[in-house]
């Protein structure tokens, strides 16, 4: 007699317009199709005293989905509901997704966690340690240990946030180039001994899926994660028609009494133009029902 032993896990996704931190006891815990189906209400405070915009939430197990539903505006000014398939910037939920691209090459036996960055980026070589630093002076050494695979991708590399190139947004530089520009910074400490969250590292995690693929990054997530999925409408490059349906993004204003309309500060304007770069670390445009096949995949 065959047991079923696996547990039987939810998730909620929930995918806001705005910019602001939604307190936690408005998604009380989901364990059951019912209770799914409160969560729209529950935001609806928070869309009526205009402190969220408005929101897609999306609930499923591993097997089913059990609601999908939108809540306030994509557009405030214009009145324009929120839809369910309403595009979203998703900013750093693209790291998990990245981080599943280049799992799939250590599941290959084509990369292993404890590899040393500088086996895929030999400009990895010559790098420094700051040990300590004032306004005028930086004094470097080299590091114990290099920075493997699994440092890049647990945020525990001594890699900065970000490059000094990367201005004014993060999307211009090319990723082969990024990565150029973080193996030239000094680490911020020594590789393994603490955590610091890193766009740099999960760039870099981006880079080797290309050298060791042969293939650019946004063409491996392409035809190895998203169309195998099913994730249509998950793109470096919203088109026209996704661009119609993606919401506004909102920030509190100067009094904290309303909302106002912002733009995404960290990427560069019109949104399709190709000659922004993808961005491994938070560059991805996506729906509530694509992420939400992400989490089953990942469930299953």
């Amino acid at each position: 007699m065959r047991t079923d032993i696996r547990p039987r896990f939810l998730f909620v996704i929930f995918v806001s317009a705005t910019l602001l931190q939604v307190p936690r006891y408005a998604l009380a815990q989901v364990d059951s199709a019912a209770g799914a189906k409160g969560i729209a209400a529950a935001l609806q405070p928070f869309v009526d005293n205009h402190s969220l915009a408005g929101a897609v939430t999306l609930v499923a197990n591993g097997e089913k989905l059990l609601s999908l539903e939108a809540i306030g505006f994509a557009d405030v000014a214009a009145g324009k509901p929120m839809r369910s398939d309403a595009l979203f910037w998703i900013a750093s939920q693209s790291k998990p997704m990245t981080a599943t691209a280049l799992m799939m090459l250590v599941d290959e036996g084509k990369v292993n966690l404890d590899d040393p960055v500088t086996k895929f980026l030999p400009e990895f070589n010559d790098q420094w340690l700051a040990v300590e630093r004032d306004s005028d002076h930086v004094l470097l050494k080299r590091p114990k240990h290099r920075v493997t695979v699994r440092h890049v991708l647990s945020h525990t590399s001594g890699m900065a946030f970000k490059s000094a190139m990367e201005q004014p947004t993060l999307d211009l530089l090319r990723l082969r180039d990024a990565v150029r520009s973080y193996a030239m910074m000094p680490l911020q400490f020594e590789p393994g001994t603490q955590y610091q969250y890193s766009n740099a590292g999960i760039n870099t995690a981006g880079r080797i899926i290309e050298v060791v693929s042969g293939m650019p990054y946004e063409a491996f997530m392409e035809q190895r994660l998203f169309e195998p999925l099913g994730m249509k409408d998950t793109t470096f490059w919203p088109n026209a028609m996704q661009l119609a349906r993606l919401a506004k993004s909102y920030k509190p204003n100067a009094e904290k009494s309303d909302l106002e309309e912002t733009t995404i500060t960290q990427l560069k304007y019109p949104l399709d133009d190709r000659k922004r770069q993808p961005m491994p670390a938070g560059g991805l445009f996506s729906t509530a029902s694509d992420v939400g096949r992400f989490c089953q995949m990942i469930l299953s």
